[in-house]
């Protein structure tokens, strides 16, 4: 009966059973005795096997050693259901085991399961390991922020109490001790002796040895169906003799380091908390009373790193001291020397916690964690890492992955490495003890790292830049051998924050010369990215800087760029005036390459002051510069600007020759990015003569270049024009969405002319919806940017649509007023056609609004609103 059951054969055990009775019965006249009429019963309750082996007397009560936790478990629902996943895999749709028919809503048998009551029910119901299952799922939790403190036990102990009705055969928790200060982590022959004792034998009954400690556990466990949370594990090592083989119990893994090497283990990994969840712990612990302001707490739990550790701390320091406020505690946490100290109570301390996990590691990967706490930026690749250490890229890549294995590094992207908040200010005091010239070298190191590979970048993604030939200290770290313009605009990105604290950083410690250099190298992406406020001053103490050192080529240079970085910001007057200061520098010189690429800017500040002609004039004489100088490509930079000129005088044949032969020669160079902002200025000419369809056509694949190879500030620029290729009100929605989305980049960027020309666009577009105030509001804000920065295009356009609007709203007089300056401004610039439709808006505005828009031409289509 037994060998048959155990087979899964319960009918062929129970007719067994019948056979035997009706036997005993004519034979000898007698029933089953109470033994075998015991396993009759258990049979038909489908008790699990070894219960019909054991004796009927009660046996010892299912071991129940989780550790008690006061703390409640706030939110990781979505980590408790990935346990669960992970745990139903292999038998997903089976029922629990003992849950035999008619068992559910009954389960008065000895190896029943109670129906799911709850939602908790549920999950822990469907974690129950189903018939066959071979070794439990082994389910390690590791915290993607890879630090201590972040709930791993807490986690894991819910974990088992929640599943705890479906193991009914116990509860285990043992303490590996990886991490327990002033405890060595345990053996696994301690380990399997621990786990013995909770399942009840006797110590006069465990052997010494280790493999047949191991046999013995597994035999126990082998039947059982039990939750066994292994917490706080040092590696695979330590765990292979722990678990428990074939068996359908379940095993719960918490580790700072990540295990591998077991096959089957699943990662769970566990991050911090979301604000919400940890403002939830915060007051869960302090109080809701004492937790009333909001933001204050909120900026506590951000102090905190939103780690659950850290808020446990906060919150029972501030419950701890009646007299206290969220505001007394969030003022001592930012006002004192060391953040880190204030997450404390009593004898706990984060930074103990974090102290444990340091002194674990080994002595190379101990100074490579302190030094990170010098890095510049938030985040760095190897190369940097590397160049801080002094060492090889390689070696540094191994040291950042056993640091990952640690949990006190994170890697946000690929190949880029962070700290935590409370880490990093942790690095930052452990590497404050080290000796002045250790750090001092260490700094030295990734500053000439950065100084040579910024110039490998800055040559990658614009080669035809001048530069002045400045020799730069060596790098003991090679440069990242990148693939191409993109790959290296990709690491400008990445290391954009490292690069200009690296700089900051020269300036203000005497590195006057590494400054310059990296200003230098910087000069193109700044402008590119819109950072042209980091970049003028840059620029600034770079000139100072050679002119100091008596570098004048260098200096002269230093000017160009800090014009540029001026012009982009529409400080026009003074980028006149220092682009002057560069041309004399340059004539002085008799350098004739830089002295073109002068009066070319020259031209572009020209341009943007309105002053067309005086533009014309100087882009004309670069022209022809460029034709002597026989460079295709600077040729077609000189025809494309031309175009742009002529665009706006009115001149559109002479607009479309100029963009032609300059999107023609860029393409036969492979210039994709200068394709993309000719293709851009192809649009905008398209929009100005009415071929709507031409111009988003142009655009679409404006934009696809600009994505690949552009600046997100180029980006947002063919986004806006985009949106002015559409239809208002029938696309209003679509170009709204566009332009907030843009304009929100120029903010950020500090780019206030193209904020003009956004707002400008977005009353245009409100116009031909008929949502004539919102069109006066947007137009009035767009005068005021452009005013402020004296940008003359600007000026006009929203003088005009301004105009329109007011008359769309039946205030004549205004709308004659801003009318009348749109004309003045327009024929002070020069720009005949703008001044010419102004006028034509002027002399149709009647009493009555609907005649002034209809006397304006098409004034509710948004393609009439210059660009």
């Amino acid at each position: 009966m037994v060998a048959a059951y155990g087979c899964g054969r319960q009918q062929e055990a129970l007719r067994g059973y019948a056979a035997l009775r009706r036997r005993l019965g004519r034979e000898l006249g007698a029933d089953p005795g109470e033994p075998l009429a015991r396993i009759h019963r258990l049979i038909l309750d489908g008790a699990p096997v070894r219960e019909l082996l054991s004796s009927p007397e009660a046996g010892p009560a299912a071991p129940r050693t989780l550790p008690r936790h006061a703390e409640r478990l706030v939110g990781r629902e979505e980590e408790l259901s990935a346990i669960v996943r992970a745990a139903t895999a292999p038998w997903a749709g089976a029922p629990p085991p003992g849950a035999g028919a008619g068992a559910a809503g009954t389960g008065t048998g000895a190896g029943t399961v109670p129906a799911p009551r709850t939602a908790a029910d549920t999950l822990a119901f469907a974690a129950a390991p189903g018939p066959g299952a071979g070794r439990g799922a082994v389910i390690a939790l590791q915290a993607v922020s890879g630090m201590a403190g972040v709930g791993k036990s807490l986690l894991a102990c819910h974990a088992a109490r929640r599943l705890a009705p479906y193991f009914p055969d116990g509860q285990l928790h043992l303490h590996l001790r990886a991490h327990l200060p002033g405890l060595r982590p345990l053996t696994a022959r301690e380990a399997l002796t621990s786990l013995l004792r909770d399942l009840g034998v006797p110590p006069t009954d465990i052997p010494d040895d280790l493999a047949a400690l191991t046999g013995r556990w597994r035999t126990l466990i082998g039947s059982r169906r039990a939750v066994i949370v292994l917490d706080d594990a040092v590696d695979a090592q330590q765990l292979e003799p722990l678990l428990p083989g074939a068996s359908p119990s379940l095993v719960i893994v918490t580790s700072r380091r990540r295990i591998t090497g077991i096959p089957g283990l699943v990662p769970v990994r566990l991050g911090v908390l979301p604000p919400q969840d940890a403002i939830a712990l915060f007051r869960g612990l302090a109080g809701e009373e004492r937790t009333r302001h909001t933001g204050e707490v909120l900026d506590l739990v951000r102090l905190s790193g939103y780690l659950p550790l850290a808020i446990e701390l906060a919150a029972s320091r501030l419950a701890s001291r009646p007299s206290w406020t969220t505001g007394h505690l969030l003022s001592r946490i930012t006002r004192s020397a060391s953040r880190l100290g204030e997450f404390r109570d009593g004898d706990r301390a984060v930074a103990v916690t974090f102290d444990v996990s340091y002194r674990t590691l080994p002595e190379a990967e101990q100074e490579l964690f302190r030094l990170l706490g010098l890095r510049f930026g938030a985040d760095c690749d190897a190369y940097a890492a590397a160049a801080l250490a002094g060492v090889g890229v390689d070696r540094a890549e191994r040291a950042l992955e056993h640091l990952l294995d640690a949990h006190l590094l994170q890697e946000p992207a690929p190949d880029r490495f962070t700290l935590h908040d409370l880490l990093a200010e942790y690095a930052r005091e452990l590497v404050a003890a080290d000796p002045a010239p250790v750090r001092e070298r260490a700094v030295r190191r990734l500053v000439d790292f950065y100084v040579q590979a910024s110039h490998a970048a800055d040559r990658t993604v614009f080669p035809r830049r001048l530069r002045p030939g400045l020799t730069r200290p060596p790098s003991a770290v090679p440069v990242p051998d990148w693939d191409g313009p993109s790959a290296a605009r990709r690491w400008y990105a990445a290391e954009r924050a490292g690069l200009v604290a690296a700089e900051r950083h020269c300036r203000e410690h005497g590195r006057d010369r590494e400054a310059a250099l990296l200003a230098d190298s910087l000069a193109g992406f700044l402008i590119e990215e819109g950072a042209a406020t980091e970049a003028q001053e840059m620029h600034r103490a770079a000139a100072r800087h050679w002119q100091a050192a008596g570098d004048p080529r260098a200096r002269t240079h230093s000017l160009v760029e800090l014009a540029t970085a001026l012009s982009s910001r529409a400080g026009y007057e003074d980028a006149l005036r220092i682009h002057e200061q560069a041309l004399s520098g340059a004539r002085e010189l008799g350098d004739t390459a830089v002295g073109t690429e002068v009066v070319h800017r020259i031209g572009v500040v020209l341009w943007h002051l309105g002053r067309l002609p005086e533009a014309l004039e100087r882009q004309r004489e670069v022209l022809a510069l460029r034709l002597r100088a026989g460079d295709p490509v600077q040729v077609a930079r000189c025809r494309n600007n031309l175009g742009i000129t002529h665009l706006y005088l009115g001149d559109f044949e002479d607009a479309q020759e100029y963009f032609d032969a300059a999107l023609a020669a860029f393409g036969a160079a492979g210039e994709t990015h200068e394709s993309a902002r000719v293709l851009n200025n192809l649009s905008e000419l398209n929009e100005r003569t009415g071929n709507l369809a031409a111009a988003r056509d142009f655009l679409h694949r404006a934009v696809d270049l600009f994505v690949e190879s552009g600046s997100g500030s180029e980006l947002a620029i063919a986004r806006v024009n985009l949106a002015g290729t559409m239809t208002s009100p029938a696309e209003l929605h679509t170009m709204v969405d566009l332009y907030q989305e843009s304009l929100g980049t120029f903010r950020r960027l500090g780019d206030q002319r193209n904020v003009s020309i956004t707002l400008q666009k977005m009353g245009c577009a409100m116009h031909a919806a008929g949502e004539y105030r919102v069109a006066s509001h947007h137009h009035l804000r767009a005068l005021d940017v452009a005013r402020g920065i004296g940008a003359a295009h600007e000026e006009m356009q929203a003088l005009y649509g301004l105009g329109l609007a007011e008359a769309g709203l039946g205030r004549t007089g205004a709308a004659v007023v801003h009318l009348t300056a749109a004309v003045e401004a327009a024929e002070r610039a020069g720009a005949a056609r703008e001044a010419a439709r102004a006028r034509a808006a002027l002399s149709g505005l009647t009493a009555r609004a609907g005649d002034a828009a209809d006397a304006a031409g098409a004034a509710d289509r948004p393609r009439e609103c210059p660009a």
